[in-house]
């Protein structure tokens, strides 16, 4: 949805300043089709810097799982997840690395 039209990338923004679960979850998760293509590395930041320290367990399995997919497309994720493993929920990380090699989750998860 968000990688076929740019101009509402901003949208995932507004979302994630909701007060609903599901928005904020979706805000992360709308931009997981254009990571697949190595897009939004830096809407992705910006958004899980707003939501790293949300409480709601389905909001972070959301941005781990976006984190999960930029992981598989691009090398780009893995020093982004070791600059925010010290300050992230263990779920978030846990769920950015189902994807990794055995070698790269015991390195993430350190």
């Amino acid at each position: 949805m968000i990688a076929a039209r740019l101009r509402e990338r901003q949208s995932v923004f507004v979302w994630a300043r909701s007060s609903d679960r599901w928005h904020r979850r979706g805000g992360m998760r709308a931009l997981i089709q254009g990571t697949r293509r190595k897009m939004f590395l830096p809407q992705i930041k910006r958004l899980s810097g707003l939501l790293l320290r949300d409480g709601d367990d389905m909001v972070q399995k959301g941005l781990g799982g976006c984190c999960a997919r930029r992981q598989v497309r691009c090398c780009e994720t893995v020093p982004y997840l070791l600059e925010i493993r010290g300050r992230s929920p263990r779920l978030v990380l846990r769920t950015a690395c189902e994807p990794c090699p055995p070698r790269r989750k015991r390195i993430l998860a350190a």
